[in-house]
């Protein structure tokens, strides 16, 4: 009933954001348990408007030691996470962790979950994994099932960009048991991205089923978020194995949604498959303008081993098709962008 729950909630923000409001003038701590509880609405269905709410209520919580402080500085530890500020996203996990401990141990796994989160952004594999482990027991000892899937799925993610394939195929066999026994759409639809994103780079016609089975799980539940990441991963292997101007058109939505969610990290990551694709279609300037915006954002996630080397490859095939004068002069212009203006420009290129 997912999705159920989540239609609800959609039908009442302004009704909790007015709860909200009142509990922050009288009766702070009651704010705390609203952000908290928000934690996985906020993470895959919300508006960045939630995460905002977290801002807001850590800012009235702060100087208190209540460990009911510790889960909503874990959302919005979550929040800047989705915004690409990774420094503030660990200084409130931390916090959130140190309230927890000795008191209620249980209310650091989200903190944990946020921190797993920003050292995947930044491209800290190991102490992405780290972190997992931390967030994977206390699920198990709270007992929260959902939690115990999700850390596994998240860490047969970071297994597989380590390049340990077969650690990570053992960790999503372990989440689909799991799922088995207590179905939940959000997290299959998770497995199933997870299961085309470690197969991309070896196996991108094996990956593109996993992929759009995801995005069409996602869509039907309404969680906008799998949708989202799915939908970039879907696009950028379907341009790898058939037509890429074909597959253009198909990141007009998923640019969209990722800038109204404010989840810059991703939103950058889609605007580096685009530049593949359009490299890979011979849309050469709007491809090194984009480079440009890419390499010079400060929000933008680390390029890391494949990615690395297939970005290298197409900024190659970018200075021999346009020589190096005219490819440093696009690239500059798309260095003076700011993120708002990139993500226009990449639009108007898909369209």
């Amino acid at each position: 009933e997912e999705p159920l729950w989540a239609a609800a909630i959609d039908a009442e923000l302004a009704n909790i954001r007015a709860a909200l409001s009142w509990c922050l003038d009288h009766d702070p701590l009651s704010a705390s348990d609203i952000v908290a509880a928000l934690y996985w609405y906020a993470y895959w269905y919300g508006t960045a408007e939630v995460f905002d709410w977290a801002d807001r209520t850590v800012e009235v919580v702060s100087s208190m030691t209540s460990p009911r402080v510790a889960a909503a500085l874990a959302t919005a530890a979550a929040g800047s996470c989705r915004r690409g500020d990774l420094d503030r996203a660990r200084m409130l996990a931390e916090r959130a962790i140190a309230l927890a401990q000795g008191t209620d141990p249980g209310a650091a796994r989200f903190a944990w979950e946020a921190l797993r989160s920003a050292e995947l952004l930044s491209g800290d594999y190991a102490r992405a994994l780290e972190h997992r482990d931390a967030a994977l027991l206390l699920a198990r000892a709270s007992g929260d099932t959902v939690h115990e899937v999700h850390a596994h799925v998240a860490g047969a993610l970071i297994r597989g960009y380590l390049g340990r394939r077969e650690d990570a195929e053992a960790e999503l066999a372990t989440a689909a048991e799991l799922l088995d026994a207590h179905a939940h759409p959000t997290e299959r639809a998770f497995h199933d991205y997870v299961a085309g994103e470690i197969r991309i780079d070896t196996s991108p016609t094996e990956a593109l089923p996993f992929l759009w089975r995801s995005v069409e799980s996602a869509r039907r539940i309404g969680n906008r978020f799998i949708a989202g990441i799915a939908g970039v991963s879907a696009v950028s292997c379907a341009a790898r194995v058939g037509d890429p101007s074909a597959a253009i058109a198909g990141y007009a939505e998923v640019i969209e949604f990722l800038h109204r969610a404010g989840a810059w990290p991703q939103l950058w990551t889609t605007l580096r498959t685009l530049v593949e694709t359009l490299t890979r279609s011979g849309r050469y300037e709007p491809a090194a303008i984009l480079h440009g915006a890419l390499t010079s954002s400060p929000t933008a996630p680390a390029i890391l081993g494949t990615d690395e080397v297939r970005m290298a490859e197409v900024v190659a095939e970018l200075r021999e098709r346009l020589g190096d004068e005219r490819l440093a002069a696009l690239q500059t212009k798309g260095a003076g962008f700011s993120g708002e203006q990139a993500y226009a420009y990449a639009l108007r290129a898909v369209r």
